[in-house]
């Protein structure tokens, strides 16, 4: 029985890292296919609206590009945390996560719960693993097309 579990273990601990590591391989490929757009790309948060949502656009990317990224929100309070909920591979966008509408708009869901100091708005590429807390934004930007932060007041909460 011990051998059974070991061996589901060490499948399971495989099967992860390997999911791991495709995410990365294609998150790469796509970023270096779009290393121009990439620099060139420009995030604006039109509008945040505390209980309701956060919406804005990106300029930059050719119309053919947006389907190839999108757009991650973490807020930092005494660590950094995906905005609005918890990511689960079956939420839609809108929840932990936007995609581009045509134009480059995008647009998600705001919940308060703790004023935060910042938040980050990040463009990665569409198959970037979505962490659902970080220490620091080094590594949630490791991927990033671009990135913007938005600084707190105090008052400050998405």
């Amino acid at each position: 029985m011990k051998i059974i579990i070991l061996t589901l273990g060490l499948l399971a601990a495989t099967a992860s890292q390997a999911t791991n590591m495709q995410w990365k391989a294609l998150s790469k490929k796509i970023l270096s296919q779009h290393t121009e757009e990439c620099k060139n790309l420009k995030i604006n948060v039109s509008e945040i609206v505390k209980n309701s949502h956060i919406q804005g656009a990106v300029t930059g990317f050719k119309e053919t590009s947006l389907d190839d990224f999108k757009v991650l929100f973490y807020v930092r309070t005494e660590n950094w945390y995906v905005h609005p909920y918890e990511y689960n591979p079956a939420q839609p966008s809108g929840y932990s996560y936007s995609d581009f509408a045509a134009g480059g708009t995008f647009w998600i869901r705001s919940v308060f719960r703790t004023p935060a100091k910042e938040m980050a708005v990040i463009v990665v590429p569409s198959p970037h693993f979505i962490y659902n807390k970080s220490s620091g934004l080094k590594g949630l930007l490791k991927y990033a097309c671009n990135y913007v932060v938005v600084p707190g007041n105090g008052d400050f909460a998405p």
